[in-house]
């Protein structure tokens, strides 16, 4: 059973290099079956990120707390933030960028992924809706994918952000749930326990925002990706 350190993002023991990502073990066997399923389609799918530590993700919400990194709205566009009260600031940010000690990537079962061959040279991924539709350089590799979750999961597999209208998250086809870790932790940070975690919590800023407004981003960003 997950102990709450590990559920925050605090505890790396169980987790193993795979790539230059780190993994939950558990979840080793099941990114091996979906490699191998895209590899005989034939594409080169690779790992763009997997476990985030608390502080990482720490440092990516403050980060753009302080405008030192990029909020985008629900069209990708650059957010002027100047212009957002407090609350404006924290729902935008959360539409993109989980709270920390509250990211499923704590666990160490969640992978954004992409297809490296079709890169062109010198292109750097950024993980965006343009890049996976349409025209997107991505967009051979997920029409294919898209097509391959004919139930919830493929390979284990789960997208909990996959066009979730009830969510308050933005559409990431490229976020993969591994279904046999997460359904270990999903239930077990709870509300209560992360508002405590939260009260004490000071070096996250905005904090007095999140904890005012806690039962609904609880609701809208947290639970109703489980």
């Amino acid at each position: 059973m997950p102990e709450l350190k590990q559920l925050l993002g605090f505890d790396e023991s169980d987790l193993i290099l795979v790539e230059r990502s780190m993994l939950h073990r558990d979840c080793v066997p099941f990114w091996q079956l979906l490699y191998e399923a895209t590899a005989e389609a034939g594409f080169d799918v690779r790992i763009a990120s997997a476990y985030r530590s608390f502080d990482r993700q720490l440092k990516i919400w403050n980060e753009k707390v302080q405008g030192l990194r990029p909020i985008l709205d629900q069209n990708e566009q650059v957010i002027d933030v100047r212009q957002l009260s407090k609350s404006e600031i924290v729902n935008a940010i959360l539409r993109w960028s989980a709270l920390p000690g509250a990211s499923r990537h704590h666990w160490g079962s969640e992978i954004d992924i992409y297809e490296s061959s079709l890169l062109p040279s010198g292109y750097t991924v950024r993980l965006t809706l343009d890049e996976t539709c349409g025209d997107g350089v991505l967009a051979p590799f997920y029409s294919w994918f898209n097509s391959q979750f004919t139930s919830a999961e493929f390979c284990g597999f789960s997208r909990p952000y996959f066009q979730n209208d009830a969510c308050g998250v933005a559409s990431e086809p490229w976020h993969l749930s591994c279904v046999a870790v997460a359904s270990r932790c999903e239930n077990l940070l709870d509300r209560d326990r992360l508002y405590d975690f939260y009260q004490n919590c000071e070096e996250l800023l905005l904090r007095d925002e999140v904890l005012r407004s806690f039962d609904v981003i609880y609701e809208r960003f947290i639970k109703v990706a489980h």
